[in-house]
């Protein structure tokens, strides 16, 4: 007979890596890397939140309404279609 050997096991040390996404200072409020859209600049397009409009869909506040706008695209789970906003609404 005959007995067989055991496995050497290697101990993995999970590091602490730390990086920060926001890391590099920018003067003033300009995202270099992201683009934002808005309706006024670009009108009403289908993105993955638009299924349902105008019924069941979220619309997105930043692309819809806000001036800042909206930098996920086509991408973004809200609905990047045309709504009247609830304080347009409210002005009668």
């Amino acid at each position: 007979g005959g007995g067989g050997g055991g496995g050497g096991g290697r101990g993995l040390e999970e590091g602490d890596e730390e990086f920060d996404e926001d890391s590099q200072s920018q003067s003033g409020d300009g995202d270099d890397d992201a683009i934002y859209f808005t309706l006024k600049q670009e009108g009403p397009q289908t993105s993955t939140g638009s299924n349902g409009h105008p019924e069941e869909c979220t619309p997105c506040t930043f692309y819809c309404f806000a001036k800042r706008g909206c930098k996920r695209g086509a991408g973004c789970k809200f609905c990047h279609l045309y709504h009247q906003s609830k304080l347009q609404l409210r002005r009668d």
